[in-house]
C-alpha cells in the first residue's frame, strides 16, 4: 500500500522523497514492513540528506528456531480433531458466492471477461493502466 506523495514538499525536488509505504508479504516468509522516508543522520553541509527505511515486523526471521508449520498443516489437523474454528460455516459459504455471482452477472451484462494472464506474474497490463490513470502505481 503506497501512501500518497505530499502536494507540496518543503525540501525541493531534488531531496528524492518517496511516498512512506506498507508491504505486507505473506507465505512463506510473512513480513509487515512499514517504510518511511527519514533524514539521513550526519552532519552534511550540502543540505539535508533522507534515507528510506523499514520497520519490520518479520515473522521467519523472529521465529527462525521454531518448526514452523504450513498454513494447511493447522487445516488439516483441526479438520481431524473436529475443531471446525478455522473453517467457513455453508450459510457463509452461499453468501460468499452470492456477491461473486453479482460481480459475474454485472461483466457479463457490461459484455466483460476477466483478463487472463499467465501464472507468478504481477497480472494483465490493464491492471497497470487502470491505477496509473489515477496517478498511482504498483511497488516492485
Amino acid at each position: 500500500l503506497q501512501f500518497r506523495k505530499v502536494p507540496h514538499s518543503i525540501f525541493g525536488e531534488d531531496a528524492r522523497i518517496q511516498p512512506n509505504a506498507l508491504v505486507i508479504q505473506l507465505q512463506p516468509e510473512e513480513r509487515i514492513s512499514l517504510m518511511l522516508m527519514n533524514k539521513t543522520p550526519g552532519l552534511d553541509r550540502d543540505g539535508l540528506k533522507f534515507s528510506q527505511v523499514a520497520l519490520d515486523l518479520d515473522l521467519h526471521e523472529t521465529f527462525e528456531h521454531v518448526h514452523r508449520r504450513l498454513a494447511y498443516e493447522r487445516l488439516y489437523l483441526d479438520a481431524l480433531e473436529g475443531n471446525g474454528t478455522l473453517f467457513v460455516r455453508r450459510d457463509e459459504t452461499e453468501a460468499a458466492w452470492i456477491w461473486v455471482d453479482g460481480i459475474f452477472k454485472s461483466w457479463a451484462d457490461a459484455g466483460m471477461k476477466p483478463k487472463s494472464y499467465p501464472a507468478g506474474t504481477w497480472g494483465p497490463a490493464s491492471s497497470v493502466a487502470l491505477i496509473e490513470r489515477h496517478g498511482d502505481s504498483w511497488r516492485e
